[in-house]
């Protein structure tokens, strides 16, 4: 008891912690806001997502959005723009380099390249845009973290991205839809604005969907034409790392 008093406790605390440094997010956003509106209203030429934001209008009433809301969304760029970034970078990393094998494969894909060093050519060229396309292994890895048909989606690029993607997942917790429709799914009925949550990590990492969903195995998440692993989910797209398009 004296255990589970203890687990208790140091959750509340844990909770306390995190509403705490929620209520500071929320005002650094605020006093940021605060700040760009001293600059006044943003020329055409500003194309800032401040200003973006700032020119908004309500359409029922043709009013500026209310400084919580601005404030809100730029919260949220703010912290989708670098923690998913940085997860996925830290995640598919540890991945690789947890699996020499893979990592094996990725110096060759990019040493092929010649964007890393190689007896041939000591210093590596500058990577470019077109590059991300032809790295199909090394995307492949990170994306396996998402899930596998990204690449059908122009984002071919490395094995070890994806794989890493779909084995751990920006929102392992998921994410909610709410059904614009009546939706039948199996023996059950989901009325009309519905919200549904679809778990991410659960959806990445099934049998029903995946064969050994818990090997990391880049050449998987290559497109189903691709891989042998999966060919009978031919008909189904389980990547949706954070919502059904390319990122």
């Amino acid at each position: 008891m004296a255990l589970v008093s203890e687990r208790i406790l140091a959750c509340m605390q844990s909770v306390k912690k995190g509403e705490e440094d929620f209520k500071t997010f929320r005002k650094i956003m605020s006093d940021m806001l605060a700040d760009i509106k001293k600059r006044g209203e943003p020329p055409e030429t500003d194309t800032t997502i401040a200003a973006h934001l700032l020119r908004i209008r309500d359409p029922a009433s043709g009013q500026p959005l209310p400084d919580d809301r601005i404030a809100a969304e730029t919260g949220v760029f703010f912290t989708g723009g670098f923690e998913t970034t940085g997860h996925t970078i830290a995640w598919a990393l540890f991945m690789i380099s947890v699996h020499p094998e893979v990592e094996a494969k990725v110096l060759t894909e990019l040493q092929a390249l010649q964007l890393m060093p190689s007896a041939a050519q000591p210093q590596p060229r500058t990577m470019t845009y077109d590059d991300i396309a032809k790295l199909t292994y090394t995307c492949n890895a990170i994306k396996e973290h998402q899930g596998p048909k990204a690449a059908l989606y122009g984002l071919n690029t490395s094995k070890e991205v994806q794989e890493a993607m779909r084995m751990l997942p920006v929102l392992a917790d998921g994410t909610n839809r709410t059904t614009t429709s009546d939706v039948k799914l199996g023996p059950h009925l989901i009325p009309k604005g519905t919200m549904v949550w679809v778990p991410l990590k659960g959806l990445f990492n099934s049998p029903h969907n995946w064969a050994d969903p818990e090997q990391y195995t880049p050449a998987c998440s290559l497109p189903i034409a691709l891989s042998d692993r999966d060919a009978k989910h031919q008909d189904i797209n389980p990547a949706i790392p954070l919502c059904h398009q390319a990122r």
